[in-house]
């Protein structure tokens, strides 16, 4: 397995490839649940709170054609299949649906989240 990281390689949204950012530093959740405690008169309670492991802030650098395929697939009731490659060839894969945060028009900046409905799965490099 490789030690690498650095820019993210690949962004796919149903089978289509899109240009990600080479600068971006996208956030990824990586478990099901966030994790704290509940105080009490004794011991402290775990407690999990079910979340959606998403790949936040994950910028890509699109022509009109391309942002207008994206607003196709966020405004859709249909899941899709997405997939993000990291720097060090480690691939991750699932489906759901993508949130458009926002576009910048400077550099054709178009910021998106891609939110699974299931478990993300990793292919490890």
């Amino acid at each position: 397995m490789s030690n690498t990281v650095g820019s993210i390689l690949a962004c796919t949204i149903e089978g289509i490839p899109y240009n990600v950012a080479a600068d971006v530093n996208a956030s990824h959740i990586l478990t099901n649940y966030e994790n704290s405690m509940v105080p009490t008169s004794g011991r402290s309670m775990p407690k999990k709170m079910k979340r959606v492991p998403a790949f936040e802030s994950l910028v890509l650098i699109c022509n009109d054609t391309e942002k207008d395929e994206l607003k196709s697939f966020a405004e859709g009731v249909d899941i899709v299949k997405f997939s993000v490659t990291l720097a060090s060839g480690s691939q991750y894969k699932s489906e759901g649906v993508i949130d458009i945060e926002n576009v910048e028009t400077e550099e054709s900046r178009l910021t998106v989240k891609l939110l699974p409905s299931e478990d993300w799965t990793l292919f490890a490099a």
